[in-house]
């Protein structure tokens, strides 16, 4: 369904215009499906790297994330550690601030995939609503046939 690549399309437009992309492990691991339960519903399945959830929901404070993961970000992106009191901090010494003030304060998620989601919906919200009204019409259409007419082998088309 159209639906699933362009929920994935206007992600990866979210996520490289909020600048979350270092690599683009991100975009590139983004798999978005569409997975049908059942001859009317269907439903969104989206997987990608394991720290899209903290993207998308924030980390609270209480614990400090890992310092690899950190100083794997700092060494790609590259971030330059400032020069504090004639001292300079070395990449790993900056990822231990890092990790211990998200520890201390967390980090807010920046809800991308919800706007992403709204932004999506919007624009097949008049789809989805025809839709319903087809399967409503139908159903009025198959129960006048059987319960008013008595006909069950009768079939009615609508344009």
């Amino acid at each position: 369904i159209d639906f699933a690549y362009d929920f994935q399309f206007v992600l990866e437009r979210e996520i490289e215009s909020n600048n979350m992309m270092a690599t683009r492990e991100l975009i590139d691991n983004l798999e978005v499906a569409s997975i049908y339960t059942n001859e009317r519903n269907f439903k969104v399945v989206l997987r990608g790297v394991d720290y899209l959830n903290m993207i998308e929901d924030g980390r609270r404070a209480g614990k400090m994330p890992p310092i690899r993961a950190i100083l794997n970000w700092i060494e790609i992106k590259p971030i330059i550690p400032r020069q504090e009191y004639d001292k300079e901090l070395t990449n790993n010494q900056l990822a231990f601030l890092i990790a211990r003030k998200i520890g201390n304060e967390g980090v807010l998620g920046k809800k991308l995939i919800s706007k992403t989601m709204d932004e999506v919906i919007k624009t097949y919200r008049p789809l989805f609503k025809a839709a319903i009204l087809k399967d409503i019409e139908l159903g009025i259409y198959k129960e006048i046939q059987s319960e008013i007419f008595g006909y069950k082998n009768m079939t009615i088309k609508i344009k």
